[in-house]
């Protein structure tokens, strides 16, 4: 059991090894390392799981994100295995918690580009930043060479995601492109996240 007072941040979580119920209260979460930022991205209430899409990533890649308690909080601490042997164990209920987490995941993206009112250019290169992670791999090391964006995703899926036409998203795309963070193969767009990396710490550092 967990409990912090109004007003107190919590572990770095997104790089711990646990997940948190949350029984009572509401916790934010801000990202914290690209930067100084205050703004928040998400809101946990009773009955919401902190550190879900950390945990169906098995924990292998560290999240820049702190939690603040903005009322009194209660919560349950699991390690991110415990947590897994449980949701794996109903194939059910892991196929909930899956689209559970995709759906935080864009609700996070959302917040991140549009909270504080970036400006385009920087809410593009925060939505390719998130769509080339490598779940799965070491996110601290990022390899060299171009990384094709998920198949079906093309400019007018990024406009979407950044609320802008699509006009103004393939300027900002021609930007990233001169920038050498963005190379073009037809309709494919080929990110080099070294670049891309650069210009976000430029951006925000």
């Amino acid at each position: 059991m967990s409990v912090k007072s109004a007003g107190s941040s919590g572990t770095r979580f997104g790089e711990g090894n646990a997940v948190y119920l949350i029984e009572d209260g509401i916790v934010a979460t801000q990202p914290g390392r690209v930067g100084d930022y205050e703004r928040i991205i998400g809101l946990f209430g009773p009955e919401r799981v902190l550190g879900l899409i950390r945990a169906v990533g098995r924990g292998s890649r560290k999240m820049p994100l702190q939690a603040t308690a903005l009322t009194p909080v209660r919560a349950v601490r699991l390690e991110i295995g415990q947590a897994l042997d449980f949701i794996e164990a109903d194939p059910a209920l892991h196929a909930r918690v899956l689209r559970n987490a995709l759906h935080k995941a864009e609700s996070q993206i959302d917040g991140v580009i549009m909270n504080d009112g970036l400006p385009l250019y920087a809410r593009v290169l925060w939505a390719l930043e998130v769509l080339t992670l490598d779940l799965d791999g070491d996110e601290e090391d990022v390899e060299d060479g171009p990384c094709p964006l998920p198949t079906g995703i093309t400019i007018t899926e990024i406009g979407l995601l950044v609320h802008a036409s699509r006009e103004m998203t393939s300027r900002a795309v021609g930007d990233a492109v001169r920038a050498g963070v963005v190379k073009k193969e037809g309709r494919r767009l080929l990110i080099d996240r070294k670049a891309l990396r650069r210009a976000l710490l430029e951006l925000h550092g």
